[in-house]
């Protein structure tokens, strides 16, 4: 079996199940959710479609779509699954080749449900406000969206090799924290909530005015970087580590 046929069974076997399901409704349901009642009037003033207030929207979603990612990668450390991965294991696979196919998969998940739910949007935004000009909203999905979830995937990975059950004990710290105002520095901002909070204060002290422009800092897109960074660490970390 070829490492893409691999990645594609854990990709069929994770999406074919009742819980990916009813994830995907439940992330639905609050995206229109988020969009109808806090995103449709505008964030800070600006139209509903800007890009600050879709990147609102990305960012009150956030929480949401790591807490998928973290029950999937919490899945990997089943004791069903270690059962599983000792006779994986015991084949010419090696422990990083298999947390590397179960990575790419779960990656792969993660991207399709954030992908419906962004088509969703687009929908919405079509049918509610005659927009299509959706390139604009490239921007704040790739700065809002994949970091958080590229740094929760390598953490959950590494907290999973720690200990099976960690995983699920990370989910309320990144969940509160991303529908939290906690003033939280911009170093510990996985989700981008405290910027999008003091975004009015970061214009006025940056740029010198109060109208509404899409702008992000450097310090804020620095945060951005070192999340890649450290998520990619942390898996290749997990990977590396032998399995218990």
């Amino acid at each position: 079996m070829n490492t893409l046929t691999a990645i594609g069974w854990e990709l069929r076997r994770l999406l074919l199940t009742r819980a990916c399901l009813y994830s995907l409704l439940v992330v639905l349901l609050l995206s229109y959710d988020i969009l109808n009642r806090l995103i449709i009037g505008g964030t800070y003033g600006a139209a509903p479609y800007a890009q600050v207030s879709y990147a609102q929207f990305v960012t009150l979603l956030n929480p949401f779509l790591l807490i998928v990612l973290m029950l999937w990668v919490g899945g990997v450390f089943s004791e069903r699954e270690r059962a599983v991965r000792r006779i994986v294991l015991s084949t010419p696979i090696t422990n990083a080749g298999y947390f590397a196919i179960k990575a790419a998969a779960l990656a792969a998940a993660f991207l399709l449900l954030a992908g419906l739910t962004v088509t969703a949007s687009f929908v919405f935004y079509g049918r509610q406000f005659g927009f299509f000009s959706f390139q604009t909203f490239l921007s704040p999905l790739v700065v809002f969206l994949l970091p958080p979830a590229v740094f929760v995937l390598g953490l959950s990975m590494a907290a999973g090799q720690l200990h099976p059950r960690l995983p699920f004990g990370l989910i309320p710290l990144i969940f509160f924290a991303g529908v939290l105002n906690l003033g939280l520095p911009l170093w510990l901002d996985i989700t981008g909530n405290t910027y999008m909070f003091d975004y009015p204060k970061i214009l006025m002290q940056t740029l010198g005015t109060g109208e509404m422009v899409y702008y992000l800092s450097n310090g804020f897109l620095a945060t951005r970087v070192a999340l890649v960074v450290a998520g990619s660490a942390l898996f290749v970390w997990a990977a590396k580590r032998p399995c218990r």
